[in-house]
């Protein structure tokens, strides 16, 4: 193989092992400062926590596929998995997942306040409820 097309075959997983382990680290920060129950339903924590580990996991299996292919290691599997030759293209599917995984890491992590929510049309207490639908009646 060519110099250059190790270089375009080794950065692709790469790019994987970074956003998949940026996804985990932002899943373990969450947990860590502990708003992870802002954006998930409190019994589901165990089960994001289990995902994070295994996008760790999956993390190091791309950095291993990476420095096999420096290498000049064939893939093991026999059958051939090439990148989209097309530039557009993978900046395209790789910012569907870049995209939001860096707004999400770049934005505070805070609740609707009830002013903001009143802006909003939102009614967060239930005697704000009951009262709307007296004034209706």
């Amino acid at each position: 193989m060519e110099e250059q097309s190790v270089g375009r075959q080794v950065i692709h997983p790469i790019i994987r092992a970074v956003i998949l382990g940026g996804i985990a680290f932002y899943i373990a920060r969450l947990q860590l400062t502990g708003h992870l129950t802002l954006y998930i339903a409190p019994r589901m924590t165990i089960y994001v926590k289990l995902a994070a580990i295994a996008l760790y996991g999956v993390a190091v299996v791309q950095i291993y596929q990476a420095f096999k292919l420096w290498n000049g290691k064939e893939d093991d599997c026999g059958c051939e998995h090439p990148p989209s030759p097309s530039l557009i293209r993978n900046i395209l599917v790789y910012g569907l997942f870049i995209v939001p995984l860096a707004v999400s890491i770049f934005t505070p992590d805070t609740t609707i306040g009830s002013a903001m929510a009143a802006q909003k049309g939102m009614t967060l207490s239930t005697s704000g409820s009951i009262k709307m639908k007296e004034k209706n009646a």
